[in-house]
């Protein structure tokens, strides 16, 4: 690529900034638009699918992609009787109870019939979390998934709990600590689906 071309680069953030760093990392021959979508969480999909359809040329297309967050298991390894399926579901209700959908991924198919797109097709794919899978690709999918929800388990877990649904710190910490022990512990072959 000749380093002096023009190039456009569009991001689309769906939680506010990208990389801290982004700016400084650009060079001067690139443009780059952000399009900030964190206002997904207030959005009213029927306007927003409707006008994506509405402002598509002819034989144009989207594509949209999300988490399905419900915790499963295939073989019966992670059940109602968790600490890992206790702390998903919640987090999962808790914020259904605060007017926010945090699994739009199984609705996006329905959305884009209601706003009139032709021809959707819908895919799942299954993302494990942990290093149980046998075939070498989706143990490192568990893995990494692993990784990011080891690592995120307080941030995505603190509000909800402490601040909304009254729990201590303490007590949270101790829900957690269980959580991170099953999802390690390669007995419970947790799965969640994108």
């Amino acid at each position: 690529m000749d380093p002096q071309r023009p190039v456009q680069l569009h991001l689309l953030s769906l939680h506010g900034d990208l990389y801290p760093g982004l700016a400084q990392t650009i060079r001067d021959n690139v443009q780059v638009s952000i399009y900030n979508t964190s206002w997904w969480w207030q959005l009213d999909t029927d306007h927003f699918l409707t006008a994506v359809a509405s402002n598509l040329a002819p034989g144009g297309w989207v594509e949209l992609q999300d988490f399905d967050l419900t915790y499963y298991s295939e073989d019966g390894s992670l059940t109602e009787s968790h600490a890992t399926h206790q702390w998903a579901t919640t987090i999962l209700n808790t914020s259904r109870k605060l007017g926010r959908e945090p699994n739009p991924g199984p609705r996006l198919e329905e959305w884009a019939n209601d706003a009139g797109f032709q021809r959707v097709h819908t895919q799942r794919f299954k993302f494990p979390i942990g290093i149980w899978p046998k075939h070498p690709v989706l143990k490192e999918v568990g893995r990494l998934n692993l990784c990011q929800i080891l690592e995120g388990l307080e941030a995505f877990s603190l509000r909800l709990y402490c601040d909304v649904l009254g729990w201590s710190k303490d007590e949270l910490m101790v829900l957690l600590a269980k959580v991170r022990q099953e999802l390690q512990s390669n007995t419970v072959h947790a799965i969640i689906d994108l």
